[in-house]
Parts: C-alpha cells; sequence; structure tokens
C-alpha cells in the first residue's frame, strides 16, 4: 500500500529538522496540480480568461469556501476570548488556494468544472517550489483544537522575538506554530475523493494595511502564479464545452504562448520560432487538451492546440 502523509509525522520531523519536514512533506507533492472551474458566458468569462491570461490564480478567503463544514473537524473553545479571537483571527485573514491531484476525477468534473463543460487547468511546479503547497488530511471525527492554540499563544511572543532577532524558531516552537496551521489541511473524510492539496496565503492588501475595509467584504483576491511556482502548462476542455468557449480558451493559450517566446527572446536577435521550440523542449509552451470517454468510460484526452 502506497504511503500517506501524515501531518503528525511532518510536526514531530519539523521538531527536529525543518529541512527533514519539508523533504518528507514534498514527496507527497505531484509535479503537476489542477484547477478544475467552469468557463461560464459573458462578463464571467471575460474575467475567467482575463486571469488565465494574466497567469494568475484564485485565492478564496476561508469563510468563502464552498464547504459550510470546513475548518470544522479542528473546533476552538468559544468560552475562551483568547482562545476564539486567535481562532477566528486565522480563518479570517487567510486565503486558500485549492487544487486537485488529478484531472481525470468524473466527480471533480461534475462539482466544479460546469458539468463537464467547463476546464481543468494543469499548473507544473516549477524547480524545487513545493514548499508552500502541503496535502489535505481527511479525518472521520472531529478533534479539539484548544491545547494546539493555547501553547502557541504562550509561547509565541519568545519566538517571534527571536526571529525578529535573526535567531529562529527552536523545534519546539517550530511544532507549536505549525500544530497551529494544521487546522488549514483538515477535512471531513467525505471529501477525500477531491485528492485536494492547499497553498495557504494571505492577500496583500491585508498585510500591507492591516484588514483594508474594501477587503473585509471581498471573497478573496487573485495572485500570480509565479508566486508559488506555478506555470501554466495545459487546459483541459470538458467533453461538453462549447466550441465558443474551446475557441477562446485556444486563443487565450495563444496569446500566453506569444508573451513567454517574447519574454525569453527580450531584445536579442535570437529567432521566435527557434525560442518556441526551445521553450517546448523545456515544457514551458502551454497546451489545450480535449477530454473524452473511451469505451469503458474513462476519460481520455486528445490535443487541439
Amino acid at each position: 500500500m502506497r504511503e500517506k502523509f501524515s501531518y503528525n509525522e511532518f510536526l514531530d520531523l519539523i521538531e527536529k529538522s525543518e529541512w527533514q519536514a519539508y523533504e518528507y512533506k514534498n514527496k507527497f507533492i505531484p509535479n503537476h496540480l489542477y484547477k478544475y472551474q467552469p468557463i461560464g458566458s459573458g462578463m464571467m468569462r471575460t474575467k475567467r480568461i482575463q486571469t488565465i491570461k494574466k497567469e494568475e490564480i484564485w485565492a478564496s478567503r476561508v469563510k468563502y469556501l464552498n464547504d459550510p463544514f470546513e475548518f470544522k473537524m479542528l473546533y476552538a473553545s468559544q468560552e475562551n476570548d483568547e482562545i476564539r479571537e486567535f481562532y477566528e483571527d486565522v480563518l479570517d485573514r487567510n486565503e486558500i488556494i485549492c487544487l486537485s491531484g488529478k484531472w481525470d476525477d468524473k466527480l471533480m468534473w461534475a462539482h466544479y468544472a460546469e458539468s463537464h463543460a467547463g476546464m481543468c487547468v494543469e499548473y507544473t511546479l516549477q524547480g524545487n517550489r513545493k514548499g508552500q503547497v502541503i496535502p489535505v488530511a481527511y479525518v472521520a471525527n472531529r478533534q479539539s483544537y484548544d491545547d494546539e492554540i493555547k501553547t502557541w499563544l504562550e509561547n509565541k511572543g519568545q519566538a517571534l522575538e527571536q526571529m525578529v532577532e535573526q535567531k529562529g524558531m527552536n523545534g519546539i516552537q517550530r511544532r507549536q506554530m505549525h500544530s497551529c496551521g494544521k487546522i488549514m489541511y483538515t477535512k471531513d473524510s467525505v471529501w477525500k475523493y477531491e485528492k485536494e492539496y492547499r497553498i495557504v496565503t494571505r492577500n496583500h492588501k491585508d498585510i500591507e494595511n492591516d484588514m483594508l475595509d474594501s477587503y473585509k467584504n471581498q471573497k478573496g483576491s487573485l495572485h500570480k502564479t509565479k508566486e508559488f511556482g506555478l506555470s501554466l502548462s495545459k487546459i483541459y476542455l470538458g467533453m461538453n464545452c462549447t466550441e465558443e468557449n474551446r475557441n477562446k480558451i485556444i486563443e487565450t493559450i495563444k496569446v500566453i504562448n506569444d508573451n513567454r517566446v517574447r519574454k525569453a527572446t527580450g531584445r536579442s536577435k535570437i529567432d521566435k520560432t527557434i525560442m518556441y521550440k526551445e521553450l517546448e523542449d523545456m515544457e514551458m509552451i502551454a497546451t489545450v487538451w480535449q477530454i473524452y470517454p473511451d469505451e469503458k468510460l474513462k476519460l481520455r484526452y486528445k490535443k487541439i492546440c
């Protein structure tokens, strides 16, 4: 049986060595991650295509995620004001990018990609950029989160002071901090078919302006994919994708590839055709694929651009 990622083992390792912990975690991160999404029509389609063209990705604020039971598998006491405020602050300030480990899940196509009329965007992790990606842990029973929060609150002052003085946190402090982060990567086991991976980030406006009023009512924000080492490499179109949407996506991918070639050539005299071939060999040229079912009802795909 294939080994599964264990957040508790990750915590054990991070107390000993941060390098060992991330080496362990990164074993479970694939080189390609996927984002199922609708294409839509009208203004929705225009916005989504602009996001792809700019090579941006949406990060949702926690309270606007689709599962109303999200972050309920680990729960915090509502009677202790300090614990409750910390818990609410974690949920309010952080944003999450949700990705899947597979492109061919029929339920994901049905739930997140307009019943196979949408698309699934493939991102390739560039270089050694797996550090921010963490697999979701699926649990069957709810667990109290109070002890982790309480321990971190008691010790975070000293830990943060050491960081400011560039001394770094010790192993126990690292474990305490990452134990509090566990809530962001724990879901009910009914969702395990999603094979989800997450990137947790914070909105730039939040960091710079300490929760601007204009941000408090937003559902999330867009980030450049390169912030997380993600590079758009393929777009899979659902079997029910309209011809109009298919053509829009193909046009968008051509623009992205032209921009990549232009950036790679710069002001040099390198022939663009040669550079296109070089980028293609380096898997830096994005492509479009159409999904179809075979006779066994498995999902297949063929390249169309």
